[in-house]
C-alpha cells in the first residue's frame, strides 16, 4: 500500500499515515529480529516526510 502511494505524483497523505499506523505495532515486534525492525524503521523514516 505505501509502495503504490510513493510511486504517484501526489500521495494521499491519509494513506501513508495508515501505513506507518500499520507497520508501528510491527517494529515492537521485530524488537529481537535487528535486521527486520532496522528494515522496518527504514520505512517509517522514508515515509514520514511525505505526510507532513
Amino acid at each position: 500500500m505505501a509502495k503504490e502511494e510513493l510511486v504517484k505524483p501526489e500521495p494521499k497523505v491519509s494513506r501513508l499515515r495508515n501505513c506507518v499506523t500499520l507497520i508501528a505495532p510491527m517494529l515492537t515486534i521485530a524488537n529481537g529480529i535487528p535486521a527486520l525492525a532496522n528494515s522496518l524503521q527504514k520505512l517509517v523514516d522514508y515515509i514520514k516526510p511525505f505526510i507532513r
